[in-house]
């Protein structure tokens, strides 16, 4: 009889605890911490790292798939408390929620594994950034490179509604990244992942900042079809025309107005120099500037601004 009350109460037990939330056999518990890495050696021939505690924002995305995002739950919590994602450089450093470190519990939407998320780390103070893959509750340390003098890829989501990191569509939007002084920015591109015929985008520094301009960039850039935007491309027309400086020449991009102008070519002979941009670099010598996006319509478009910089000293 004992035997039979036991079983029953265990039965009860198990039945209350798969009520209570997402399957538990599915879920991860995954955590890692954050350093930087400036170039300097130690003694021994390896990397002198530096533990990030705060000003770090991530996103996690199924393993090699980057149209959608994983569901979060916060890292240890079994009464399975929804965490964000993209994850918030406030919650990061939050000791209730991320406690200074990459945490989360996930459910992988991995169908070979069920084991591996990949993610998008980035470092607010200066925008690096890093794209681990096959991250897993094993992996317990990241490094950012941010060496100075080396070219940067950088990357950060930009979202109108519906996908991550939403913001009205209208509005300039603060992208979280501030970027250090004496940096270059080399170019800027977008990713469109999820398109949107009527929108576009924007892509510049904090207007109301010293220098600001919020379509410096990136200035009207459609996101009505899928793909990877490389601003630098231009376009030009000769039909009808006799001399270079009547060339209408057009971007393609388009380009903002910190990255690039138009030089007009003079003459016939001159091999039409001028006929296309003359790429600027935008040095940030005496401030610190964040960067922005502003999204014409809060609809559906959404995806990631890719930008190349170097910090020079």
């Amino acid at each position: 009889m004992f035997k039979k009350l036991l079983t029953a109460i265990l039965a009860i037990g198990l039945l209350f605890g798969f009520l209570a939330g997402p399957a538990m056999a599915d879920m991860k518990d995954m955590w890692a911490y954050v350093y930087t890495w400036d170039g300097t050696m130690n003694a021994d021939g390896t990397m002198r790292l530096t533990r990030q505690t705060e000003n770090i924002m991530f996103c996690v995305f199924p393993r090699d798939q980057i149209a959608t995002v994983e569901t979060l739950y916060e890292y240890n919590d079994n009464a399975f408390t929804a965490l964000t994602n993209p994850v918030t450089g406030t919650n990061f450093t939050s000791a209730t929620v991320c406690n200074d470190m990459i945490s989360f519990r996930v459910d992988p939407a991995d169908a070979t594994y069920d084991r591996y998320v990949d993610l998008l780390v980035v470092d607010q103070d200066g925008g690096f950034t890093t794209f681990i893959e096959d991250f897993d509750e094993y992996t317990h340390s990241i490094v950012i490179d941010e060496r100075k003098n080396v070219s940067h890829h950088g990357m950060i989501w930009y979202c109108s509604s519906g996908g991550y990191g939403d913001c009205a569509g209208g509005a300039e939007c603060d992208s979280g990244i501030q970027l250090v002084r004496n940096s270059i920015i080399h170019t800027v591109a977008i990713e469109v992942i999820n398109s949107d015929g009527a929108e576009t985008i924007d892509v510049g520094l904090y207007s109301a900042g010293t220098d600001g301009d919020a379509d410096g960039f990136v200035d009207g850039r459609s996101v009505s079809t899928e793909g990877y935007y490389d601003v630098k491309t231009h376009s030009d027309s000769l039909s009808g025309y006799s001399s270079c400086s009547d060339i209408y020449m057009y971007l393609d991009g388009p380009l903002g107005a910190l990255l690039g102008t138009l030089y007009p070519g003079t003459s016939v002979t001159d091999n039409h120099e001028g006929s296309v941009p003359h790429w600027d670099f935008n040095i940030h010598a005496t401030q610190e500037q964040s960067i922005t996006y502003t999204l014409s319509a809060c609809s559906t478009a959404w995806g990631l601004i890719h930008y190349y910089f170097t910090v020079i000293r």
